[in-house]
């Protein structure tokens, strides 16, 4: 049921009880006994639930007492008690108004007071959840962000470490490969000469002092270091000082530098053979002029003189020194690349038993095994200067091998991209016919292994002589590349790319 309609229903009720009260007092009873106490109750309760509107059920509570009066009370009840309760009753009720009134209104200031503070919490709250979801959206930003840097810092092609008071405190994947361990716990913690010789550790030792005390010093350096199987290698630091943990630290980027210190070896070694090869074409042209004038005035005075005149025997050793001197000058131009040559599309494998079959089989120790490859596509060669190439690296291999030792020499074809042909400088990118030359006799040595091209280039190691340098020009003169490898006391390999004919 209605609130409102419950209220009206009981004052009604409560005004009729009073009415009764007043027809049985005045009317049956006929006294003025104070009964009218009860006309309080609906007074109060209509001021309260409808304050000012409440003063109709006061007045005509009022009227209905007074109308008793009139009807019973002139011989028994004074009037002016009524009048007197009258007023009580407009009092009572006016009073009654105000305090609901006050009431009300303090009901009023609090209710607005709450929505208004229901509003600021609201708006607060709002505020609150918009500051805390921007909080957990930097913070997603931020962890975002630190993983992106961590996985960069993983996956980084540079070996990047922390170093704290001489130790590792932080490497990534990159850095520990470099240095041939398997996890980073492996260093972490560890001193920092575990991976660089003695005096490159001393040396960062002292330079990582001096940074973090503020000095001024190159941030890039070349130091030798030491993979975990003992190994030495070549490696690029660049160093920088940062606040790593609340520590002053050492943040270092690590390149291995091997490679690049090889290939930059050998192309200066490239471009000093170039230079020794300019030198040698200019001097052997001059010498070639010279040995034919004196070839011919000795070929003349050969003529002029019999068999058996005393310096004939003189004169025939002065044309086998020219013919030797001839043979080395042609080596010289062959390194030079100006040795006239007819090159014409030739088969590897046919040039190959062609000049086996000019071997001395007595001067050979060793076994010789051929593995030819069948089908290799044709190249343009000069098969008189391929027949040099061939014989003196034949000749340099039964010179380093003993009976125990073997030469293996195989032909194959493969295609070289741009990244292989990157790593040997002076190698194009192409299609080829490879000749292999491997024995294992007695290898070379580092400081041999560099000079082999060089021409007159002399040691006193067995094997290796003047007729690499004519190899080297022959082959490049035929737009190919030769590379050797060589460890003493397990044998050479000498491997020859001669470019596919088109």
């Amino acid at each position: 049921m209605n609130t409102e309609w419950t209220k009206w229903i009981l004052i009604i009720i409560l005004c009729g009880i009073s009415s009764l009260l007043t027809y049985y007092f005045h009317g049956i009873l006929k006294t003025d006994t104070v009964f009218t106490h009860f006309y309080y109750i609906p007074i109060i309760l209509s001021a309260i639930w409808w304050q000012r509107k409440g003063l109709i059920i006061t007045i005509i509570l009022s009227i209905n007492l007074l109308i008793g009066q009139l009807l019973f009370g002139p011989n028994y009840i004074s009037p002016t008690d009524d009048y007197f309760r009258v007023m009580m009753f407009i009092s009572v009720s006016v009073f009654v108004i105000y305090l609901s009134e006050q009431i009300e209104k303090s009901r009023s200031a609090l209710q607005s007071q709450k929505d208004h503070l229901e509003v600021v919490v609201q708006e607060r709250t709002k505020e609150l959840r918009q500051k805390v979801d921007d909080l957990f959206q930097a913070r997603e930003a931020v962890i975002q962000s630190e993983s992106q840097v961590r996985k960069i810092i993983e996956e980084s092609p540079v070996g990047i470490r922390i170093i704290q008071n001489d130790k590792f405190v932080f490497a990534n994947t990159k850095y520990v490969e470099m240095f041939g361990y398997r996890h980073v716990n492996e260093i972490i913690g560890k001193p920092i000469d575990i991976l660089f010789e003695p005096q490159y550790a001393d040396f960062i030792k002292k330079l990582n002092l001096e940074k973090t005390t503020g000095q001024t010093l190159p941030t890039a350096y070349e130091l030798r270091a030491v993979k975990q199987s003992g190994e030495h290698f070549d490696v690029a630091v660049w160093l920088t000082i940062i606040d790593y943990h609340g520590i002053t630290s050492i943040l270092g980027f690590v390149v291995d530098i091997s490679l690049e210190k090889k290939m930059r070896a050998q192309i200066m070694q490239a471009q000093k053979r170039e230079s020794i090869g300019i030198l040698a074409g200019g001097i052997a042209h001059k010498f070639n002029n010279a040995l034919m004038v004196i070839s011919g005035s000795v070929d003349l005075i050969k003529t002029d003189t019999s068999p058996g005149h005393p310096i004939h025997k003189h004169i025939n050793r002065i044309l086998d020194s020219i013919n030797q001197m001839v043979n080395l000058n042609n080596l010289m131009l062959a390194y030079a690349r100006k040795y006239q040559s007819w090159p014409k599309r030739s088969k590897l494998n046919h040039l190959i038993q062609d000049t086996m079959q000019q071997l001395d089989k007595n001067e050979i120790q060793c076994s010789i095994r051929t593995d030819l490859t069948e089908n290799l596509p044709d190249i343009l060669a000069d098969a008189n200067q391929m027949q040099i190439i061939i014989m003196a690296i034949l000749g340099n291999a039964v010179e380093a091998t003993t009976k125990q030792d073997t030469i293996t020499i195989r032909t194959y074809h493969k295609k070289i991209d741009s990244k292989t042909a990157g790593m040997n400088p002076g190698m194009v990118p192409g299609d080829y016919v490879i000749l292999e030359v491997e024995d294992t006799g007695s290898g070379m040595s580092a400081e041999t292994l560099e000079h082999i091209f060089e021409p007159f280039y002399t040691t006193h190691f067995q094997g290796r002589g003047l007729g690499m340098a004519a190899v080297y020009g022959i082959i490049k003169n035929h737009e190919g590349w030769i590379g050797v490898t060589s460890q003493q006391g397990r044998g050479t390999v000498v491997t020859i790319y001669l470019p596919v004919m088109s």
